[in-house]
């Protein structure tokens, strides 16, 4: 146990949050170039194509589909990617018997007022989003939780507001590039 020897730790929380580490951005990258070009044309409501692949034990390619028909919008596009399905009616269906109406599409439209879509750097109101959202509700409440239950303080140094504020002060391609996670980052820890 850590806490026999130590009473406090560092820990990297925020490197991935700020700097674009996670897997996740080599999708997220793409899909918010072409997000700034596609404009949304009405509903993409392909059901019976949709419940054929949700059928077909084709899950690779039902989900590479859910994200290309939400390629212009990049809150849904991310809450597919954080393997929300309530978006797809034929899903929810197959699921539950019946269920209310709001729970269509409520993780999007709960993480929308997160996203700032005015911001022309999509990647990074991305980013921005999951800061204000899963890094608080998710990773900051476990890393709390785990190290309190083991007598453990946990101090989180990446996520000093001062850093907080440069790391949104900085345009994404600075932060990543494909195969380049958390550049600054790297490059500031290299000495």
């Amino acid at each position: 146990r850590v806490s026999k020897h130590l009473k406090v730790v560092l820990s990297g929380l925020g490197g991935d949050e700020l700097f674009a580490g996670y897997t996740h951005n080599d999708i997220l990258l793409p899909m918010a170039m072409v997000s700034r070009y596609w404009r949304k044309e009405g509903s993409h409501s392909l059901s019976s194509l949709q419940r054929w692949l949700a059928t077909t034990r084709t899950d690779f390619y039902f989900r590479v589909f859910e994200l290309g028909l939400n390629m212009s919008d990049p809150v849904s596009f991310y809450a597919i990617l954080r393997n929300a399905f309530d978006h797809n009616r034929s899903l929810m269906d197959a699921l539950y018997c019946s269920y209310p109406k709001h729970w269509h599409n409520f993780a999007a439209e709960t993480l929308r007022p997160y996203f700032d879509a005015d911001n022309p750097d999509t990647l990074n109101a991305l980013l921005a989003l999951e800061a204000r959202t899963k890094r608080i509700n998710d990773f900051l409440l476990t890393v709390d939780r785990v190290s309190m239950a083991h007598a453990l303080e946990v101090r989180v140094p990446l996520l000093d507001k001062e850093i907080v504020q440069f790391a949104f002060s900085l345009p994404s391609h600075l932060k990543y590039r494909y195969g380049q996670k958390k550049r600054v980052l790297k490059e500031a820890a290299k000495s």
